[in-house]
């Protein structure tokens, strides 16, 4: 049976995959810059294009989890890399990764499902890398866009602080998808931030204050959906001005009669 579903899906992904193995590329550099993860899990992995890059880089084991609706001709990763599971579940691998990633995801999952699905983030890795829509963002199915600082406040329930060192290093790369510039965070244990120094620095460093940011090339994007641009304008112009021009001409026509009807009564 044709299942239009999975080709909807399919259609998507191939259409984002090559700025969204750009975007992995510039972004799991810097992280590996402060660890060399030899075991990863990605969460919400769609085709598994962020593990495909990590696999490239070296890490040995890595696990993909998402929804039935990824078509899995479309993966990335070996099939047996990749799991089917509801995401607004409970999730238990009985066992700790040295990474885990959910980038984009969290934002499909109803606000009742928010903090069981950090819980689950937190159980999987010591290291989060994280991102999520912010409002008024958009999107396919957001039902749950929020700003940094609510989940920066459920990851602190977990004993998780929050470090932004990404977004410095790729707000103005082109080569990184929008979503990903302004939205990717790194949550860590307290544990790891007292064992690593490289990690500490760059905890110390991040702005705790100013981390609810709005990038300008999203910020024109729905500002153009909102202000009709020179292409909408010119669309509706013709009928716009034939409104216009006729308006006037009626006045005008109105207006003679009402001359010729005063110099006859004269």
């Amino acid at each position: 049976m044709f299942n239009s579903k999975k080709q909807d899906a399919g259609f998507f992904y191939e259409q984002r995959d090559r700025i969204t193995r750009s975007s992995a590329e510039r972004i799991l550099e810097i992280v590996f810059e402060y660890m060399k993860p030899q075991s990863v899990v990605d969460v919400g992995c769609g085709v598994g294009t962020w593990l495909d890059v990590c696999r490239r880089h070296s890490v040995k084991e890595v696990l993909g989890i998402d929804g039935n609706h990824i078509d899995p001709s479309l993966l990335q990763i070996p099939p047996n890399s990749f799991r089917t599971f509801d995401l607004s579940q409970p999730l238990d691998l009985g066992r700790r990764f040295d990474l885990a990633i959910s980038l984009e995801v969290a934002e499909h999952l109803p606000n009742t499902a928010a903090g069981l699905f950090v819980q689950t983030l937190t159980s999987l890795s010591h290291v989060v890398l994280f991102s999520a829509a912010i409002p008024g963002q958009g999107g396919f199915q957001h039902v749950n866009e929020q700003w940094p600082s609510y989940w920066v406040k459920l990851f602190e329930e977990y004993g998780y602080q929050l470090v932004d060192n990404i977004r410095p290093q790729v707000w103005n790369d082109p080569t990184v998808n929008t979503c990903y510039r302004q939205n990717t965070l790194i949550f860590l244990d307290k544990d790891i931030l007292r064992a690593s120094s490289p990690w500490r620095k760059a905890f110390q460093q991040t702005r705790q204050n100013q981390i609810n940011l709005v990038h300008p090339d999203l910020f024109v994007a729905r500002s153009m959906i909102v202000t009709p641009n020179l292409s909408s304008w010119c669309a509706v112009f013709p009928t716009l001005f034939h409104r216009s021009v006729k308006g006037r001409l009626s006045r005008v026509y109105r207006a003679l009669r009402k001359t010729r009807r005063h110099r006859v009564s004269i």
